[in-house]
């Protein structure tokens, strides 16, 4: 992963044993945003159509406003969660980004913004009760700094609890672990800098934290990494042209499947450690015992979560060339070393060409695109 100056994402790993509160944001201190918001219910009929591009003010009672084709209403219920949905045409994007529920049951749209990246004005777990739902975030005009959405399936009714997605967060913001402990951080997302407006003041930009004393600048960094592992296919579509952007304007994730997760990976180092000659990649939920998304050679390696072992240190002899940390191992080094020859890296160039699988696949994947540009992010069902 490169060291870009529009993003304080850092390759956290071994982000704790079960039941430990874990952070699925790239910064172990995320910014405490709005608080999380809660609801009794999920039920589709409490939802309304989000086609606004900029919900009104939270109000005192937490909720929030979207516009519909027969006027305003409220897009939460009386205890505040948000939910967003249409039944109607989707109407034409306006706002910076959008997310979409692509899958035939309840999504949640969980988001953390990182420390000292700014405020975004929307809950961090919102509800998207059916397919084709979908939620406008109001990127603030002055910019918003290393900010990660990614999507929870089979939630309760507070967007916890999920059986896909429950990777953690602060608990000012509403997160929680069950007790079988968060789910590893492997989670599939789109994250990023989004910067600052062209005809709004410099001076006015929000604070770049990964360059103190300068402001954003007027361009977007942003990803859809799985340096961590995935578990669920994903689209993205640019709305607008963006000469630094994927090609085709467009990132196709659409045909990756869990069931496609490697099964007896070769992460021994060239046989250096034989035990780990034909390691499972995937994440089984220690309760359910279902899929819970597939771990990268690194992931796996590292995080502790849903009692995965054995477990190393990134800078370990079993997982340096794995998770390639800088120093010690340097970065052609690590395009030479076992990590490229995985199948899990194979799959991901396979079925997310544009994306990157391991921490210096930069030739893809890291894109700059002018602030303002339009990103539409569909999440499908895990599979």
């Amino acid at each position: 992963m490169r060291s870009d100056s529009l993003f304080i994402f850092a390759l956290v790993l071994g982000c704790g044993s079960p039941g430990t509160q874990t952070s699925n944001a790239s910064e172990t201190d995320a910014e405490t945003g709005p608080d999380a918001q809660t609801t009794s219910s999920s039920a589709p009929t409490s939802t309304t159509s989000a086609t606004t591009t900029e919900p009104e003010p939270t109000t005192s009672s937490g909720t929030q406003t979207a516009s519909t084709s027969s006027g305003t209403e409220s897009a939460s219920t009386s205890s505040g969660t948000e939910t967003a949905s249409t039944g109607e045409p989707e109407p034409e994007q306006t706002a910076r980004l959008r997310i979409v529920n692509g899958c035939d049951q309840p999504m949640w749209v969980l988001h953390q913004v990182g420390a000292g990246g700014g405020t975004l004005d929307a809950a961090n777990q919102i509800l998207l009760a059916a397919q084709g739902d979908y939620y406008d975030y109001a990127i603030p005009d002055i910019g918003l700094a290393a900010t990660r959405f990614w999507p929870g399936f089979g939630c309760d009714e507070t967007g916890n609890g999920c059986a896909i997605g429950q990777s953690g967060g602060p608990p000012e913001q509403g997160f929680t672990c069950p007790p079988e402990g968060c789910a590893p951080p492997i989670d599939s997302k789109f994250e990023g800098t989004f910067g600052c407006l062209p005809g709004v003041a410099p001076a006015d930009c929000q604070d770049n934290p990964s360059a103190p004393g300068m402001k954003l600048p007027a361009s977007d960094g942003w990803d859809t990494s799985m340096v961590d592992g995935f578990t669920v296919p994903y689209e993205v579509e640019l709305l607008d042209d963006c000469p630094g952007g994927p090609q085709g304007g467009a990132i196709d994730c659409s045909e990756l499947r869990l069931s496609d997760c490697p099964t007896a990976e070769d992460i021994s180092t060239n046989q250096q450690f034989p035990a780990l000659s034909a390691v499972d990649l995937r994440a089984e939920n220690p309760t359910t015992q279902a899929a819970g998304g597939c771990y990268s050679p690194c992931g796996k390696l590292t995080y502790a979560n849903w009692g995965n072992d054995p477990v190393y240190a990134p800078v370990a002899a079993e997982a340096e060339y794995y998770c390639c940390p800088t120093p010690p191992i340097g970065v052609e080094d690590c395009r030479e070393g076992p990590v490229v020859g995985t199948q899990y890296v194979d799959l991901i160039h396979d079925k997310c060409k544009q994306v990157y699988s391991y921490a210096y696949d930069d030739g893809i994947g890291n894109w700059s695109c002018p602030a303002g540009t339009r990103y539409r992010v569909t999440f499908a069902c895990p599979q």
